[in-house]
């Protein structure tokens, strides 16, 4: 089976955790590596439901990150599948990963 890589958009509930979907849901639960707005905010999701995150990789990636970093990434998404998470909702696309 070949390896999966790249960027997997993850959009996270803008509120109640339960509007997760599954998808989203068995990608947090299975991913190593993440991008994130905001750490904390995916941390305390993870927490609510109950998905463990001593072993995952959880970095921020926003509209003010530096590009130097997206430089870093651009190697790491050819070894291996990346999530990348919002805060709450869509605006993935068009807001902090516009140089992603």
């Amino acid at each position: 089976m070949t390896k999966k890589t790249g960027l997997m958009l993850i959009t996270l509930p803008i509120g109640n955790p339960d509007d997760l979907t599954l998808k989203a849901l068995n990608a947090l639960k299975e991913m190593r590596t993440f991008l994130c707005e905001d750490t904390r905010k995916l941390k305390d999701l993870l927490k609510r439901l109950g998905i463990a995150f001593d072993d995952k990789k959880i970095s921020s990636f926003h509209d003010h990150s530096d590009l130097k970093k997206l430089e870093g990434l651009k190697g790491l998404l050819t070894q291996e599948l990346v999530g990348f998470c919002s805060d709450a909702g869509n605006p993935l696309i068009s807001d902090p990963a516009l140089p992603l």
